[in-house]
């Protein structure tokens, strides 16, 4: 028989109530006659609605081709028109849980649960009926954090930034109260790729007229963590990210329709191909019904068991475990979902925990917090002005900070599974041997983990080198490093691959391509690192990055004076030798223009043809500069020979001792 769920105090409404819409969640039976099959037409048409980001993830976590299951078919279209024919207004659609969230009046209550494809409604003063079915930033210089220093030290956050990991290409999402990011000087720039209101229903997530005052500034203090990037004064851990804002939590009450909307907010994340999520938000005092502790068993609240869902499929869920003090099971939802990555607050002193910092565990005994962080004495932006920072607190800082690291990784290692990824941050913490329920397993050392996963390639820096254009990549560890190189596709017809050369100091690798060989403006690239396990790619095995025939581009945090090109004899033809005359006890130099990688054999002979000396050795693309030394040999001329790719060239030189 069917239920309606409402427990008793809800039933005694006021005649007033009676007449006033009122949120509902209304459940379905099923999902209509939609029959979901493996590259059948219903599973083609959900898979082109699904981000190329979220399928390469889904394959990679679920290790299967087959990705959807039927949490993806969408809510039956047919019963959807059939209630809105009623004059009910939906809100919120929750396709992995077919349920919507509406308006209607009491009063058709009945008439709407006679109806044979609804299976419960449930008024939102409860919790959710368990159990039922993403612009580069370039040319700015190595960082000077001042007030974000010692956050971002305490995670070893700039080892990685001056190698120019900046979070590119890692796509995270941020729910939260709202969020102006372009109000301030270091967050206006913030890659946003998509934003939504899911109060409201537009893609305004700053202050409008129905918000109350200051909104939307929890959101923009911690999405500033991130994202922020005002050189000299404050610098976000991730701010090449691409990030996806949904704004869930209306401050003008409490109440369980907010978990609802947390939950949809996750599915429109996951299905944009958002890589992880931060929400500094938490639950447990709410309008109606509070949640007690009981409640807190990591799959009980709608948006506990989202997080559960997403992260199976593949994403990281960042949330903040809650400030309620530093006691045994002070936590709040959704830090207790089992698959959380729940994140405690630290002193500045990166030892001590803060007194307001909740502990786990959740109430079927799942550890929490996963991890902390600072989030006391920290700073951030004030988001009440336009170019101002301030001091802050609270679980809310030091989640994002997790979630930033994260990106980090993510956008390091994009073909790495999200097990992989967060089991190296766990054991790179400082409590890995010890976990418990005040700091979990600790404060991680994220340039340690990202070691430890195996083989970084840098983002491309891409300079002026005279005929060549130079391409610069920072790879480690190099003792996992057996061969490196750059495949680079001119045209679709004209493909070349050139080995990096190690520069031998502070893990460099470049390589000078032709610009005779462009046939546009610009080509794409993609290096290829084979270590003793894997192949490891930048951007991505089956991705490329943009190579532009002009102009220099240097990553964010990297110090172009230790990557450009050393000055070098650039001669005006293919070979040349000098001096012709040689009286500097022997030495001369011979100077080379290689349009691509070669064998390449030198020899010094004499008139009589006899070999005094030669070298084998392979070089290209770009100018080879090599100085040779013959300090024991007569007076006289001499030819100096070079061959390389069917090609001869010599020349005659003069000897004088």
């Amino acid at each position: 028989m069917k239920k309606y769920t409402l427990l008793l105090y809800i039933i005694l409404l006021s005649t007033s109530t009676v007449n006033s819409q009122e949120l509902y969640r209304i459940y379905f039976t099923d999902k209509g006659n939609q029959i979901l099959e493996f590259e059948n037409e219903l599973y083609n048409n959900i898979l082109l609605g699904l981000d190329e980001n979220a399928i390469q993830r889904r394959i990679l976590n679920l290790n299967s081709d087959n990705i959807l299951s039927e949490k993806d078919i969408p809510i039956y279209e047919k019963y959807l028109d059939s209630l809105t024919n009623l004059g009910l207004v939906i809100k919120s659609k929750l396709k992995w849980y077919n349920y919507i969230v509406s308006e209607m009046y009491p009063n058709i209550l009945e008439s709407v649960l006679e109806i044979e494809f609804i299976d419960t409604i449930q008024q939102v003063k409860e919790h959710y009926i368990a159990g039922r079915n993403t612009s580069d930033f370039i040319n700015c210089g190595t960082f000077d954090y001042d007030i974000s220093f010692n956050h971002l030290n305490m995670l070893n956050i700039p080892e990685l930034h001056r190698y120019g990991f900046t979070g590119k290409g890692a796509r995270i999402g941020f729910l939260d109260s709202g969020f102006d990011w372009l109000n301030h000087k270091s967050t206006k720039n913030t890659n946003v790729v998509k934003s939504y209101d899911f109060i409201f229903r537009d893609s305004v997530v700053f202050d409008q007229m129905e918000d109350i005052d200051g909104q939307d500034n929890h959101g923009s203090v911690v999405l500033a963590t991130v994202s922020a990037l005002d050189n000299n004064k404050f610098i976000g851990i991730a701010p090449n990210a691409e990030f996806y804002l949904a704004k869930t939590e209306d401050l003008r009450s409490e109440t369980y329709y907010e978990l609802d909307l947390f939950a949809e907010a996750l599915i429109w994340m996951e299905n944009n191909g958002v890589d992880i999520i931060n929400a500094s938000l938490g639950y447990t005092q709410l309008d109606t019904l509070p949640l007690d502790y009981s409640n807190l068993d990591g799959n009980y609240t709608i948006a506990s068991i989202a997080i559960n869902d997403a992260s199976a499929l593949g994403m990281i869920c960042v949330i903040s475990n809650g400030n309620n003090g530093d006691k045994p099971g002070s936590l709040g939802a959704p830090a207790d979902a089992d698959s959380s990555v729940a994140v405690g607050a630290l002193n500045s002193d990166g030892e001590t925990l803060v007194g307001f910092s909740s502990n786990g565990p959740n109430s079927s005994g799942v550890m929490k917090p996963n991890l902390v962080a600072q989030g006391a004495n920290i700073f951030s932006i004030n988001p009440n002005s336009e170019d101002q920072y301030g001091s802050t607190a609270g679980t809310s800082l030091s989640s994002p900070l997790i979630a930033g690291s994260f990106a980090l990784l993510r956008s390091i290692y994009s073909e790495t599974s999200t097990y992989e990824l967060k089991q190296n941050m766990y054991e790179s913490a400082d409590n890995f041997d010890n976990p418990d329920n005040r700091f979990g397993f600790g404060l991680p050392n994220v340039f340690q983990a990202v070691y430890n996963l195996g083989v970084a390639i840098s983002p491309d820096n891409q300079l002026e080198n005279g005929d060549f254009k130079r391409l610069v990549f920072y790879i480690f560890p190099e003792n996992q490093v057996l061969e490196a190189l750059l495949e680079v596709e001119y045209s679709e017809f004209n493909s070349k691959e050139y080995p990096l050369v190690r520069k031998g100091t502070d893990n460099q690798y470049f390589v000078d391509i032709p610009k005779d060989e462009f046939e546009d403006f610009m080509a794409k690239g993609r290096v290829v690192v084979k270590s003793y396990d894997s192949y490891y790619y930048y951007p991505s095995s089956i991705n490329k990055f943009d190579i532009f025939l002009d102009g220099d581009f240097v990553q964010c945090g990297v110090n172009k004076i230790d990557i450009i090109p050393q000055d070098v004899f650039d001669p005006d033809n293919e070979f040349e030798v000098y001096p012709t005359v040689i009286t500097n006890y022997g030495k001369f130099n011979i100077a080379l223009k290689l349009n691509d990688y070669y064998n390449i054999d030198i020899s010094v002979s004499n008139v009589q043809g006899k070999i005094i000396t030669n070298e084998s050795l392979n070089y290209g693309p770009g100018v080879l500069n090599k100085e040779f030394t013959l300090n024991i040999i007569n007076s006289g001329a001499y030819f100096i020979s070079v061959h390389y790719g069917g090609k001869q060239f010599h020349k005659k030189v003069i000897f004088i001792n």
